[in-house]
Order: C-alpha cells, then sequence, then structure tokens
C-alpha cells in the first residue's frame, strides 16, 4: 500500500509539471525580453513612491540613481541638499542644475564622492561638508570635473596616483587644501578660483606633468615637493593670487625675476638675483629646488603660510637683509652653503628650519617672538654665530635627531622660555655665547645627547641655567675655561680665582656634572 501511494504521488508531481508549462507556453522569457536600463535617471529630494516613474528613472537618492542608470549614462540631479556619501562604481556622468544650490553633504563622515571607475563626469555640484576627509577623491583615470563648488572639506579634490583627470572651472573655498595630487601624472587644472582655502591652493605631491593654468588663488598659491622632475615636467602659467602673478621657472640660468610676483617657484635653475619684491599671504613666498648660485635680497614676506622661503636639494644660496613677518619662516630641506645672514624674522611658527641640511652659516640675523627661533633635525656642521635669539615661547635654539657637529657661537640668547635644547645629538659646540633670562632652561640637554661641549657661556638669570639627563656625558668646560655662572659666588662664598678662574669647581645642580674650571667675569658677545 505504502509503495502504491508514492506512485501516485510522483504522477501527480508529473502532470503539475506538465500543466505549468503548458500554462506559462506563451508567456515571454525575462532573458529575451529583459527590462532596459535607463541612459538618463533624475533625483530629487522631493521625489516619492508617488511620483511617476519612482526607483525606475526616478529616485530621491543620488547614490540609488548610480546604482540604477547605465553603464555612461546621466544622473541629473535637481536643487536641494543630499545627505550622502557617494561610491561611483561606473563610467556615468553626474549633472547638477546649479552648482551653488544642488548641494552634496557628507555630513562629516567621510569622502563626499568617491570615483572609483574612470570617464566619469562630475558637473554642476555642491560638495561640501567632507569633514577631515575629501569632497571628491579620485582613485581612477580620465573623469572630469567642471563648474562645481567645494567647501568645507579637508581636501577639495585629492587624487591619487592616477593619470589624465581633468579640474576646471571650479570654486574651492574653505577647505584645508583646495586640491592635492600625490603620485599623478598628466592632470589639467585650468580656470578654476582657489578661495580662502587653509593651506595650499594646489599641492602636487611628487607628480609629473602637470598643466596649472590660468587659475586665480586668493590667500594660498601652490606647493610642489618630491624628486627633480616633479619640479621640472610641469607646465605653471598664468596663474595669480591676491591678484599678482605667479611665476615658474624651469632650467633656466642667469634670468631676471619681475618685482610684481607674489610667488615664485625655481625648478634646477641657477645665478638668479631675487630682490625687492613683496611676498604677502601666500602658501610659499620662494620655493627653490635643485637651485645654486641665487641670491635673496631686500625682500619683505608677511604671513606666508608654509615658509616664506623653501630650499630644497639646493646650494650655494645667500638669503640677505629680508624680513619675515609672520606665518612661517626659512626652511632649509637637504641643502647645503645655505648663507642666512642679516634678516630679520619675528612673530612666525619657526624662524629657521634645518632637515637634513649641513655646512650652512647662519649668523647676525634677529630672531625674536617667534615659537622657535632655529629648530634643527638631521642638521650637522652647521654655524650658527652672532645671532640676536629673543623672545621665542619655545626654544631659541633646537638642536634635535642627530644634529651633530654644529658650532653655536657668539649669540645673545634672551627671554626665551628655553634657549638652547640639545636632544640625541652629538659633539656639538655651543661657546661664548650669552644665555640670559630664559623663563624655563637655559640649556636642556636631554634624551641620548652625549659628547657637547658647553664652554665660554655666560648663564645669568635663568630660571634654571641647566637641566640635563645624566645619563651621557657632556662637558661644561674645554682647554681650561669653562663658563660663568650667575649664582657661583652664592653657592660657593669662599672661593678664589686665579687668572680669571675660580678655584672651586660648579656644580651643575641636578647632574653629575661639574664646571671644573669656571670663569669669574661674564663673557662679552
Amino acid at each position: 500500500m505504502k509503495k502504491k501511494a508514492i506512485a501516485n504521488i510522483f504522477i501527480i508531481i508529473l502532470i503539475s509539471i506538465h500543466l505549468s508549462g503548458c500554462i506559462n507556453e506563451n508567456t515571454p522569457d525575462d532573458n529575451t525580453n529583459p527590462i532596459k536600463t535607463p541612459d538618463t535617471v533624475y533625483v530629487d529630494d522631493n521625489f516619492d513612491k508617488n511620483s511617476s516613474g519612482w526607483n525606475i528613472d526616478h529616485f530621491d537618492s543620488i547614490e540609488n540613481a548610480i546604482n540604477n542608470v547605465s553603464f555612461n549614462g546621466t544622473v541629473y540631479v535637481y536643487n536641494g541638499i543630499y545627505y550622502e556619501n557617494i561610491v561611483i562604481n561606473k563610467s556615468i556622468s553626474i549633472i547638477g542644475e546649479d552648482k551653488e544650490t544642488t548641494v552634496i553633504n557628507g555630513n562629516r563622515k567621510g569622502n563626499v564622492i568617491s570615483i572609483i571607475n574612470p570617464q566619469c563626469t562630475i558637473q554642476n555640484m555642491n560638495i561640501s561638508n567632507g569633514g577631515s576627509n575629501s569632497g571628491v577623491k579620485i582613485l581612477s583615470n580620465k573623469n572630469i570635473l567642471t563648474n562645481n563648488t567645494l567647501n568645507d572639506n579637508y581636501y577639495g579634490i585629492w587624487i591619487d596616483s592616477k593619470t589624465q583627470n581633468t579640474v576646471s572651472n571650479n570654486i574651492f573655498s574653505k577647505n584645508y587644501n583646495a586640491i592635492r595630487l600625490r603620485s599623478v601624472s598628466d592632470t589639467i587644472i585650468t580656470n578654476n578660483q582657489i578661495l580662502t582655502n587653509t593651506m595650499e591652493g594646489i599641492f602636487l605631491e611628487t607628480c609629473l606633468r602637470i598643466t596649472i593654468k590660468d587659475n586665480i588663488f586668493q590667500e594660498s598659491g601652490i606647493s610642489l615637493s618630491g624628486i627633480l622632475t616633479s619640479w621640472d615636467s610641469h607646465i605653471i602659467e598664468n596663474n595669480s593670487v591676491n591678484d599678482k602673478p605667479i611665476y615658474y621657472y624651469k632650467n633656466e640660468n642667469g634670468i631676471t625675476v619681475p618685482d610684481d610676483a607674489n610667488q615664485l617657484i625655481f625648478a634646477n635653475c641657477s645665478n638668479i638675483e631675487i630682490k625687492n619684491i613683496n611676498f604677502e599671504n601666500v602658501v610659499n613666498g620662494i620655493q627653490i629646488c635643485y637651485g645654486s648660485d641665487i641670491t635673496i635680497k631686500n625682500n619683505y614676506f608677511e604671513s606666508n603660510k608654509k615658509n616664506s622661503i623653501h630650499i630644497y636639494h639646493s646650494e650655494n644660496i645667500t638669503i640677505n637683509n629680508n624680513n619675515i613677518e609672520g606665518g612661517n619662516g626659512i626652511d632649509l630641506l637637504d641643502s647645503k652653503n645655505i648663507f642666512i645672514l642679516q634678516n630679520i624674522i619675528e612673530n612666525t611658527e619657526t624662524a629657521i628650519n634645518i632637515d637634513t641640511s649641513n655646512n650652512n652659516n647662519i649668523s647676525k640675523n634677529s630672531l625674536s617672538n617667534n615659537d622657535n627661533g632655529i629648530y634643527s633635525e638631521y642638521g650637522g656642521e652647521n654655524n650658527i654665530y652672532e645671532n640676536n635669539i629673543f623672545s621665542n615661547t619655545d626654544y631659541g635654539i633646537y638642536l634635535q635627531t642627530n644634529s651633530n657637529n654644529n658650532i653655536v657661537s657668539k649669540n645673545n640668547i634672551f627671554q626665551n622660555k628655553i634657549a638652547i635644547r640639545i636632544k640625541g645629538s652629538k659633539f656639538n659646540n655651543i661657546i661664548t655665547n650669552e644665555i640670559k633670562d630664559n623663563a624655563d632652561i637655559g640649556i636642556y640637554i636631554c634624551c641620548g645627547a652625549s659628547d657637547n661641549i658647553v664652554y665660554k657661556n655666560s648663564f645669568i638669570n635663568n630660571e634654571k641655567h641647566v637641566d640635563y639627563t645624566i645619563l651621557n656625558i657632556n662637558y661644561f668646560y674645554q682647554d681650561g675655561f669653562g663658563n660663568y655662572w650667575d649664582d657661583y659666588v652664592e653657592k660657593y662664598p669662599n672661593a678664589k680665582h686665579i687668572n680669571g678662574i675660580w678655584n672651586i669647581a660648579y656644580d651643575i645642580t641636578g647632574t653629575n656634572s661639574k664646571d671644573e674650571y669656571p670663569l669669574v667675569n661674564p663673557i662679552n658677545v
């Protein structure tokens, strides 16, 4: 009986399958007649399920529209505010109704738009509020961004390791960097208005063959970095910042520099004099890469954001008798035989920054009211002498991280927080300086610093003359001469002096070091 019942059920299933086939015999097959993906879709934040074409070619979300438009299709976006973070993963065009009032707001959550696929166009959009991320991050080739407004992003547009993109006729404001390119080639940036961004207008980081033409900058400008080909392979022309020209020179010798500039960029240039120019409120006043035999004198720099003068991989440059006020000062990177003399640098973050630069001379400058007077990292065999370094809020001079074999001599270093700090550096000579009235420490030696020699200096009225980590050996005397200590007589009232030297060694408070030959009289600097 069970076998007969099972057989009957099997017969019923076969009949059902047969009837089903008969009933659907004339029904079109989905694979032979698919629903066509629309070439154009429309987005409006007022569309809903009652709208014609809802979720077919009418959407209230840009991302949904992207997912439903055909490849090489168009997403048309009506005015409104769209709180989205969009990923474009097909080659399409996104066109807004108006670049001011068609707003994609990233809500400070991430990149407002990420372009993954190549050959996309974004036009007439207001792209804003990316927060610490980008308005548009481009991760593909051959895209066009034109006639957009980008504001309140960390990077307005960030292109990373791609080629043949075009950025034209856009307005950038209130971003940290308007446009940043990293390892990018053959890209065009033209006819943009780059207004009141925090730092760079355009930052080229190790890029090749970038065309930057006919752009208007306010309070920013152009920054370059990288090897020589990242400096001299570009076309940069007819740009202005604060209504004054940006001049870019490559592979030039002996040119005359116009005096109407507000930013100068030199790549592999030599035998040039830059004089009597005002550089005001730009990202970098002067940038020199792979340059030689250049003189920068009698110029005025005010409120420049990154560096007033940036020297990279260059030599035999003289920076003489310039005034730098506010912003940032002089930056040496991988350079040598640079002469910085008789400049006035005040109210900057760092007056003179030395990075991986050797055999330079810094003399007779006035460095005041900066965060740091001279800041050196991996800077060796530099000569710092006869400067007035005063009223700096952090350090007068800071030698750190293998800043070795420098000579610091005949400087007046006063009214800073810390006059001199030596950290992780060796074999420096601190000699014949007046170290006076510093609010915290006269000289601070720490963190692996060793074999530094401090002698013939005057320590006067500092809150603490020396702070010194005892783990390494440093010396406070040389060749029978120590330093002048204004509290010596108070500490050793019974001491006697012979030929200008006290007969009792001076204990360096809090350390295991002594000044074996303390001086009776201050040093004349």
